[in-house]
């Protein structure tokens, strides 16, 4: 099973949405992992809405390793932060907005951020391909 920390440093509920979508779309190969948050109103009914179920994460360790780091970052961002852990880093830049908008707004974060994560373990479930 790989491990994926997903990170967001300008809104940590992208994080946890991929996390829920890496762990629905996952299987028994793939574990995401993401900080604890706390849920607006509309942010909740958007995870209902797609059908996913909020329990799906797993708190992220700072001690543990991960297979691969995934960073969330702003496109207008000048890039995403560095670490000096031994798993892979990814940046992912999406438009990230940093006060919650409507349910529409947050239905389209979930189809952006599933497409990717869809296309994520398409690939590396592959035997070889790094």
């Amino acid at each position: 099973m790989q491990r994926i920390c997903f990170q967001c440093q300008e809104n940590p509920v992208y994080a946890y949405l991929a996390t829920l979508l890496l762990n629905k779309a996952g299987g028994n190969d793939f574990r995401g992992y993401c900080h604890d948050i706390t849920l607006d109103t509309e942010v909740s009914g958007a995870i209902a809405y797609s059908k996913l179920i909020p329990h799906q994460t797993t708190p992220m360790s700072l001690t543990e390793q991960y297979d691969f780091s995934i960073y969330l970052c702003d496109k207008q961002s000048d890039g995403c932060p560095q670490n000096d852990d031994s798993s892979k880093q990814l940046c992912w830049h999406l438009n990230i907005v940093s006060l919650p908008q409507n349910m529409v707004f947050w239905l389209s974060v979930i189809r952006e951020l599933n497409n990717r994560i869809h296309l994520f373990t398409l690939v590396k479930s592959k035997p070889g391909i790094e």
